[in-house]
């Protein structure tokens, strides 16, 4: 995995606080940032959605 690489959702991924899902199954999603243990993409709101890269086959496929 790294920065510019596609991933695409597998969930909606909804968020606790409003209930709105921020990604679109079957959509893809570029990896716009990255650390060690976390990487981000612009989701369906248009903000940086970071998610642990341990967690990454909950919420994408990847497309490498």
């Amino acid at each position: 995995m790294n920065k510019g690489d596609k991933l695409t959702a597998v969930s909606e991924c909804i968020m606790n606080d409003d209930r709105n899902p921020t990604l679109t199954v079957g959509k893809e999603y570029q990896i716009m940032d990255m650390d060690s243990e976390d990487f981000c993409v612009l989701d369906n709101e248009g903000d940086q959605h970071w998610f642990p890269i341990i967690e990454c086959g909950l919420y994408f496929d990847q497309n490498l």
